[in-house]
């Protein structure tokens, strides 16, 4: 929706409902979307055209810029993802205690809301709200918190009981700084902490931690996060050098700006999202005990400027680099097998073209000069038989169809990777000498 700076004070308009049926053929309405509707004070029916409404649906308010009161009436059951999400101007909610289901992200940066709660006198038997929080009331997991009191997340998870952060339940929270989870805490879900102003987590008070599973991406594009701890009687992770490391099967599943990977052969897999979006990471050396980079593992990180990844690396996953966009020099290892799509997207020294699995990529500059060609095909099939060196510093480089094709390579500055005139391939830096030749693929 289009940024509106005051909405009227009067609502006016309509508001879209889209007629269901429940598994016995009952009829009932979904609030589907804010239609022509403009107002700051928004009250929700429980009926429209004598039928039912009994569900807020997906992305219902979404950016509804203007508006800032909300009340739910009685009688609606459901409140889909993104219902309320990036409502700049909210800043009070009233939910009713007839709701079964909330979904994750319903009131995700919509960051000025101070007031959320459940309609005067009634108690919801799902879910508590109260504080700028909901939570599952059976489970006991935290599934929202506004950032307005992220201030108060320490007090939710060490006075209410709390058994696991759900999905998305703190995400976006930048006024959030430290934590320190509790012990009882089991399970911290996808996306947990996404985009938070998180510096430093502690996972556990004790040596009875029982934190046993982090989402996917739980602490992605936390940009300035630095440090972490774990305490060692945790069963299923520990840390080490700012590293949180899953004990069974090696397997890094977060790092922080300060993170130094290992190298006493614990670690053979970078986790996926385990850096993505680490913005204040400015180097990493990778092992040679790793032997997977995961997908996305190093997205987002855009001021990544040195990757030193070693022999006896295998596989490097999709997006494993994708959008490090001050990452201008990285070898490729011999010994790596598979490159997944776009895993290099966006990073001046490669780019997407350069990832596709199914051309071979080993061309290498060895120190002295020479080179090792290892089948390397051009976009027509052709293979390299020969890769002579001209007083302009371009190569020659002579097909197994007799065919020749002048190439030109850059190994710093602005010329560094593919540009114009690089027909097919580039040069990546890696030492003095040395560096990589990568068949870039032409469309």
């Amino acid at each position: 929706y289009p940024e509106i700076e005051e909405w009227p004070d009067e609502p006016e308009g309509e508001l879209e409902y889209t007629l269901e049926h429940n598994e016995y053929g009952e009829e009932y309405y979904v609030l589907s979307n804010i239609g022509s509707w403009r107002g700051k004070h928004l009250y929700i029916p429980s009926e429209y055209n004598g039928i039912p409404v009994k569900k807020i649906g997906y992305s219902a308010f979404m950016s509804a810029n203007g508006l800032e009161i909300v009340e739910v009436a009685e009688g609606i059951e459901e409140i889909d993802m993104w219902a309320f999400g990036y409502c700049e101007k909210l800043f009070e909610v009233y939910l009713p205690s007839t709701l079964t289901y909330i979904s994750e992200r319903v009131f995700t940066y919509s960051d000025n809301i101070t007031n959320l709660a459940i309609n005067s006198g009634s108690d919801c038997r799902y879910y508590t709200v109260n504080n700028g929080c909901i939570i599952d009331s059976e489970t006991r997991t935290l599934h929202t918190l506004v950032n307005n009191y992220a201030w108060f997340l320490q007090e939710i998870l060490d006075c209410y009981d709390i058994r696991a952060i759900g999905p998305d339940a703190c995400r976006g929270l930048t006024n959030l700084d430290y934590i320190k989870i509790p012990d009882n805490i089991e399970e911290i879900g996808n996306c947990a902490f996404y985009g938070s102003g998180l510096t430093y987590v502690d996972f556990g008070n004790t040596e009875n931690s029982k934190l046993s599973y982090i989402g996917t991406s739980a602490f992605s594009y936390c940009s300035n996060l630095k440090g972490l701890y774990m305490p060692m009687g945790n069963s299923t992770y520990y840390a080490m050098n700012d590293c949180l490391i899953e004990r069974d099967t090696g397997r890094l599943v977060l790092g922080c700006a300060n993170s130094y990977i290992p190298d006493d052969g614990s670690v053979t897999i970078i986790g996926g999202f385990a850096f993505e979006g680490r913005t204040n990471l400015y180097g990493i050396d990778i092992p040679a005990s790793v032997k997977t980079i995961e997908i996305a593992a190093f997205e987002g990180c855009s001021n990544l400027k040195s990757v030193a990844l070693h022999e006896g690396l295998e596989t490097i996953e999709q997006r494993a680099f994708c959008h490090d966009n001050n990452l201008h020099a990285i070898t490729i290892p011999s010994t790596v097998t598979f490159i997944g799509e776009e895993a290099f997207r966006g990073v001046p020294a490669l780019d997407d073209s350069y990832t596709k699995p199914e051309y071979n990529y080993g061309v290498i500059v060895k120190p002295d000069g020479s080179f090792d060609y290892s089948d390397l095909i051009n976009s027509n099939g052709k293979k390299i038989v020969s890769m002579t060196q001209n007083a302009d510093g371009s190569y020659t480089v002579t097909y197994d169809d007799g065919t020749t094709q002048t190439i030109y390579t850059a190994t710093s500055g602005e010329n560094s990777g593919s540009y114009e005139g690089n027909l097919g391939f580039t040069t990546i830096v890696g030492g003095t000498g040395a560096g990589n030749i990568i068949y870039k693929p032409v469309n």
